[in-house]
């Protein structure tokens, strides 16, 4: 392998991006006013029991999907807006550009190394590498050309030598 860097400084750079990710996230979620669980949840709930409760009384049997398709669409336009939320905020668009820089200064290194070990194994298997088949696939499609070249020039001078009569 060329590549300086060994695969456990790899892992190492890979480790420390996830952990600053975290922190960068944790920091995102951290600022600003705390999200109140109960109100966030309190809804759900609430919506729930005074259903439950009105069917109980009127005698009539619970239809559990009916109730189950309120309560996921309730759960995910609670989500939507609590998403939306975050995700407008400069931190977050913030936090997320650096995630992802970290996250590729990481995966560069070990992108490239995991290259040069493919290469390297190909190598010693003595297969052609992916490079080397489209190099060989572009002489044959120019040598093609050159075969089709060849042809016209035969048959334009076959055409010229025969007689007009022919």
């Amino acid at each position: 392998m060329s590549s300086s860097q060994t695969p456990d400084e790899i892992f190492r750079l890979w480790r420390d991006s996830m952990a600053k990710g975290a922190e960068s996230w944790a920091k995102v979620l951290g600022q600003g006013q705390r999200p109140d669980v109960y109100q966030f949840w309190r809804p759900f709930f609430d919506q729930g029991m005074e259903a439950w409760s009105r069917l109980l009384t009127q005698g009539a049997a619970p239809d559990l999907l009916e109730s189950w398709k309120k309560f996921q669409d309730a759960w995910i336009e609670a989500w939507s807006k609590v998403l939306t939320q975050a995700m407008g905020t400069e931190n977050f668009a913030a936090a997320l550009g650096k995630h992802l820089d970290q996250h590729l200064s990481a995966i560069g290194p070990a992108r490239k190394q995991m290259a040069e070990v493919g290469e390297e194994m190909l190598r010693v298997l003595n297969l052609p590498s992916r490079r080397q088949v489209a190099d060989l696939a572009e002489l044959v499609v120019a040598l093609e050309s050159r075969i089709e070249a060849l042809e016209d020039k035969i048959e334009a001078l076959l055409h010229r030598e025969r007689p007009a009569g022919d």
